[in-house]
């Protein structure tokens, strides 16, 4: 079993890739303006995780309920 992860970057015009994790992440409430900004078109994979920091998952055999 694999867990992929995909870092969301675009390329600039001069071929160095920016990452926009940054951009991406909100940490505070935004006002709509920022909202309305033109921003490049990132649509991660839906089988990859949306995380770049490994989580603790515990797998468990199924529960059979009574």
């Amino acid at each position: 079993m694999a867990d992929f992860q995909y870092l969301a970057s675009h390329n600039e015009t001069d071929g160095n890739q920016m990452s926009l994790y940054d951009k991406i992440i909100l940490r505070k409430p935004e006002k709509k303006d920022f909202y309305d900004n033109p921003v490049p078109l990132f649509l991660p994979p839906p089988i990859f995780s949306r995380l770049d920091t490994p989580v603790d998952y515990y797998y468990r055999p199924d529960v059979l309920h009574r």
